[in-house]
């Protein structure tokens, strides 16, 4: 994976990030990490276990990253 994401997608204390991935010819694939953050104590943690009420962001999430991700593969973004 590259340094970072190339993308980020947030709602409430989920976030979706799109990742580009380049192969030996230049070529660029994409991979998507969706995760939600909770406190235990005073430290933030992540995790990509949701409970049934997060399901709709993530769908949300998850659609607004392929948009994303088609509109690389045809050049708009």
């Amino acid at each position: 994976m590259s340094d970072g994401p190339i993308k980020k997608f947030k709602l409430g204390k989920i976030v979706a990030s799109v990742w580009e991935n380049k192969n030996e010819n230049g070529d660029s694939r994409y991979s998507v990490t969706i995760v939600r953050s909770y406190k235990k104590g005073d430290e933030w943690k992540e995790t990509s276990t949701f409970f049934p009420e997060d399901l709709p962001v993530v769908a949300r999430l998850s659609e607004r990253a392929l948009s994303h991700v088609m509109l690389k593969q045809e050049g708009f973004e």
